[in-house]
């Protein structure tokens, strides 16, 4: 997960220098899903049973999981979908 953090931060930033700021604005907004992503696996990993607070037994925290990541997965494709019919306009 540090890795993932590190290295986004570095595209963010690389990515910031070529695009306008309008441009800016649309990828930051398209991209919300990934941070809010991560910290939801964070706090479903430690909610869980492997070393977590045991808050979730482990038939939930799988379905907690797979719930979370259908979700997340939703958002991703809409905002790419979008992205892409608003390029094609």
């Amino acid at each position: 997960m540090p890795a993932l953090l590190v290295l986004t931060a570095i595209f963010m930033s690389v990515a910031r220098r070529r695009l306008s700021p309008a441009e800016w604005t649309q990828e930051l907004r398209s991209s919300l899903w990934m941070p809010t992503y991560f910290v939801g696996l964070l706090a479903l990993s430690w909610s869980g049973p492997f070393q977590g607070a045991g808050l979730l037994e482990h038939v939930w925290d799988d379905i907690a999981v797979v719930v979370f990541a259908l979700i997340i997965h939703h958002w991703a494709a809409t905002c790419g979908l979008q992205d892409q019919a608003k390029k094609a306009a």
